[in-house]
């Protein structure tokens, strides 16, 4: 380079010079592999599928995860990419990501009035046309799985779980006291006074996150009214001012009043109050069976269903079912994105699910293989499948958002306030509108 230009060849022809002897060398040491075309088509290149979730950490995110990468090895037309949230981040991540139409191709969420305004927006996809080209998908849900996500005879969604909430309880304090699971309401107040009598916390809940306390006021509410007054809720033909919600904010007020929960319940987050329930520290915990696979690994832990409080609502009416599931958002990579979903709920994948998180299924005759799932969870999903007769839908879920969040903070402040009476409640329930 020094003798070119002592002899005269001007800078700017020997920067050439060297540009071309670079870009020789891109192509001839970073370019196409042997045996390839020089000029590949787009299409070779997988099909990216984009799948939020929420994170749990625990064996429902494993086993989710594990499935994903089972899809992934499994063929290379379609590549998954999976995102887990935190349940509050992930709740703002996807109000972002409707307005800004930029969503994740395939998403779990809750179903109810606030996934009826993403359908509303058009950021969801319709899933009839597919659903009936493809029976056998159709046919492995029980009849009214399908249900839950349906508006004007057209799927928008397809349920993940079956989910009950349901009262656990710490069968080792529980004899040491001569306490029996309560069938009735005055058993369980019965059962708050022995314990707090002998020095131990009855009832473990957090009120942080606010819903905890709305799984008691739904199920007060129910015990007493049945499904009728929410269901007039929703259609705008009554109000939160019904006898069943004022008695069951009064019931509420009971619990608090008797020192039925943990203290500083108010402050308390759910992984909290879980591991202080799974410590011993609580005798009751009224949760999720999403939960059943961590907490029947405790020994000591058994469940009952919520009492009877001798009104109109059933006590094998769960709080739960189809509640959550999956959807896939509409002018993103549709297709594809419903060839995962199969994959995800094939028989094979829903089985290893149910065993490994002990989360019951929304497919009918699917067999449960006993060597594949712990004796103690096999057991809960057994007496799960069996007792239900009915449920009923999670209040926030099922009330748009403004609605639920009201719902929420007055669940909240009925068993924080000092003391609360009858009118009160009234006064506060005749907000939420």
């Amino acid at each position: 380079m020094r003798k070119l230009i002592r002899t005269g060849m001007p800078v700017f022809a020997v920067m050439i010079l060297l540009l071309g002897i670079l870009l020789a060398y891109l192509l001839l040491y970073n370019g196409p592999s042997s045996g390839s075309s020089s000029a590949q088509p787009a299409s070779s290149s997988p099909v990216t599928v984009t799948v939020w979730a929420q994170a749990s950490g625990d064996q429902r995110q494993a086993s989710l995860s594990a499935s994903i990468e089972r899809f992934n090895r499994s063929q290379s037309a379609i590549h998954i990419v999976p995102y887990f949230y935190k349940e509050e981040q992930y709740k703002a991540k996807l109000k972002v990501a409707m307005v800004s139409g930029k969503m994740p191709d395939l998403f779990y969420y809750w179903f109810g009035r606030s996934f009826k305004y993403m359908v509303d927006s058009g950021r969801v996809a319709d899933l009839t046309d597919r659903i009936d080209r493809h029976p056998d998908f159709r046919n492995r849900f029980y009849p009214d799985a399908l249900q839950k996500a349906t508006y004007d005879n057209r799927i928008y969604g397809v349920p993940h779980s079956t989910y009950h909430v349901i009262v656990w309880y710490n069968r080792r304090i529980f004899e040491e006291n001569g306490l029996k699971p309560p069938a009735t309401w005055e058993e369980m107040m019965e059962i708050v006074r022995k314990l707090n009598a002998s020095g131990i916390t009855p009832i473990a809940v957090a009120g942080k996150e606010r819903w905890p306390l709305l799984n008691w006021f739904a199920y007060l509410s129910n015990r007493i009214g049945g499904n009728e007054p929410f269901e007039r809720v929703l259609n705008g033909q009554g109000d939160f001012t019904d006898p069943s919600f004022v008695e069951a904010g009064m019931k509420l007020r009971e619990l608090v009043d008797n020192n039925a929960f943990i203290p500083g319940f108010s402050g308390m987050n759910v992984s909290a109050v879980e591991e202080a329930f799974l410590a011993g520290k609580a005798a009751m915990y009224l949760q999720g069976d999403w939960s059943s696979d961590k907490l029947l690994r405790n020994e000591e832990i058994g469940y009952f269903r919520f009492p009877d409080l001798g009104g109109k609502g059933k006590t094998t009416n769960y709080y739960g079912g189809y509640g959550a599931g999956w959807a896939i958002a509409s002018n993103g990579n549709e297709d594809a994105a419903f060839q995962v979903l199969d994959f995800l709920l094939s028989p094979q994948e829903w089985a290893g699910f149910v065993a490994a998180s002990g989360s019951p299924p929304t497919m009918r005759d699917m067999p449960i293989a006993e060597s594949g799932i712990r004796p103690a969870v096999l057991k809960y999903v057994q007496f799960i499948q069996s007792d239900p007769t009915g449920y009923f839908g999670y209040y926030d879920q099922e009330l748009e958002p403004r609605r639920a969040q009201m719902l929420l903070d007055s669940v909240l402040k009925m068993a924080y306030a000092p003391h609360m009476s009858r009118e009160e409640i009234i006064e506060l329930l005749a907000e939420i509108r």
